[in-house]
């Protein structure tokens, strides 16, 4: 009797241990937003600041990936020796990049060519209007190679990239001018789609937008 007992406390630990695994792949798969009409909603007052405050909400889980140089083409002369511009969040480094060895580019060492280019782009999609917004950092790659999505959402190859990395990009990016029209492209996904859908259900926009895996 005491042995059958034992091994049904086995199978039940088992049981709940596999439950708890389950319950944690899923919370882990990444999940992207897939809006109807971008443009409709980040000109509508009331369904923008829902976009800010799901992004807002989901700031910890926020991961940003876009070649800039494929959004706006940049010359040999803004490119200065690198093969592309890349706009990353930490979180997305530490998901996809853990594997490659970063090293720091100086702000000073910037050509006017590419400080031109990044106020360029980034001043119309930053809070504050700079091209390097607190807590920004750029940097390249000492060792390994980046799979980098381009505007189309597609991967491309790179061997020295320089690199804008940001800490919180919810924080310092508009939600207007970039981070929904990057979610919509496929630039921005979410570290959890559990979480993702579960914050979407609770908004106002959940009649304009739906979530799905990404593959």
């Amino acid at each position: 009797m005491k042995k059958r007992i034992l091994v049904l406390c086995l199978a039940l630990c088992l049981l709940l241990t596999g439950c708890s695994t389950g319950d944690k792949k899923a919370a882990d798969i990444p999940g992207r937003l897939t809006i109807g009409n971008v443009n409709a909603l980040c000109q509508d007052a009331q369904l923008l600041e829902s976009g800010k405050e799901l992004l807002t909400a989901l700031s910890d889980d926020l991961l940003l990936c876009l070649a800039l140089d494929s959004a706006a083409p940049a010359t040999a002369e803004q490119l200065a020796g690198y093969d592309h511009i890349a706009l990353i969040s930490a979180k997305w480094l530490e998901q996809y990049g853990s594997s490659v060895q970063l090293e720091t580019v100086d702000e000073t060492a910037l050509s006017n060519a590419q400080r031109s280019y990044l106020t360029q782009y980034m001043a119309d999609r930053t809070v504050d209007g700079s091209a390097l917004p607190g807590g920004a950092a750029l940097y390249t790659l000492k060792k390994g190679s980046l799979s980098l999505l381009g505007a189309d959402g597609k991967r491309i190859a790179a061997k020295q990239p320089l690199i804008l990395l940001l800490d919180q990009p919810a924080v310092v990016l508009r939600a207007d001018t970039c981070l929904l029209p990057l979610a919509a492209s496929g630039n921005l996904f979410f570290a959890s789609l559990e979480r993702l859908s579960s914050a979407l259900s609770q908004s106002a926009l959940a009649g304009q937008a739906s979530t799905a895996e990404v593959k």
